[in-house]
């Protein structure tokens, strides 16, 4: 005997009735596939049993009623199961979050029907709910711009999904990447951050607007700006720093009134 019949001997495998008390229905199809993707089927199972396409697999077991023990979906594979094909048979959720199900064997190898004493197994496994976050299609290097294109999708339980993550795509859209972003990764809020609309050392446009005139001038950006931030500016005709909030690409606006600006709103309201 070698080592993966020895193994599959010890395992001893066999079919864990269904108890009475929860919700059991027969899987639509009597579908093949290989062990391997035994979860996702069990998750599909269970959202067309549950009519709810937010439930996913928290985990699942799989037990034998000779032994008593229960074995993960590695321990099976490594016990040589990968030779063999599985179907659902039956589903059964409990309202606690727990499920139940059978799954039938298909195979010719007679090491695995020794080894399971028949063509059956049963899984145990407790089920939650999922939620889809927004997540970047492609890599996203520091300082990108995020496009519509560049979004996507990843389902992950929601007892992961803390206040940080952004939920919803429109509060990434012409974001700026403040670090690298990664596919298939939720976003958190301190991952993105407004764009630089003003760089520093870039000419700028500065106005001053009152009721009754408006003044330009142009000066030279001592330090990046966002939209909606005072930063400094130097006066390109007189030298002098001024504080100025960005209001958009190479636009600021003096929240206060210089000396030049005062004598002509003088004597534009005298001669009113």
């Amino acid at each position: 005997m070698n080592k993966a019949t020895a193994l599959l001997v010890v395992f001893g495998f066999f079919l864990v009735h269904i108890l009475s008390g929860g919700k059991a229905s027969a899987a639509q199809a009597s579908e093949v596939f290989p062990l391997h993707e035994v979860e996702a089927h069990l998750q599909q199972a269970l959202q067309d049993e549950m009519a709810q396409d937010t439930v996913g697999v928290r985990y699942v077991r799989f037990v034998t009623s000779m032994q008593d023990r229960q074995y993960t979906l590695a321990q099976l594979m490594a016990a040589g199961l990968t030779q063999a094909d599985i179907s659902l048979a039956t589903v059964m959720v409990e309202e606690d979050g727990t499920f139940r199900a059978q799954l039938d064997v298909h195979t010719e190898d007679a090491r695995i029907l020794q080894a399971l004493q028949g063509t059956h197994l049963a899984a145990i496994g407790k089920y939650e709910e999922m939620i889809a976050v927004p997540t970047v299609r492609n890599r996203i290097e520091r300082g990108q711009i995020i496009a519509q294109g560049d979004l996507d999708w990843v389902t992950m339980p929601r007892r992961r999904v803390n206040g940080d993550m952004v939920l919803e795509p429109e509060s990434l859209l012409s974001m700026q990447a403040a670090r690298s972003l990664v596919p298939g990764r939720p976003v958190r809020s301190s991952d993105v951050t407004e764009p630089v609309m003003v760089e520093r050392g870039a000419t700028v446009t500065m106005t001053f607007a009152t009721q009754n005139m408006e003044l330009r001038a142009l000066g030279e950006a001592m330090e990046d700006g966002k939209k909606g931030e005072v930063i400094k500016v130097r006066n390109t005709e007189s030298g002098k720093v001024v504080f100025a909030k960005v209001e958009g690409p190479s636009m600021l606006k003096v929240n206060f009134m210089p000396k030049l600006a005062q004598k002509s709103a003088r004597q534009q309201t005298a001669m009113q």
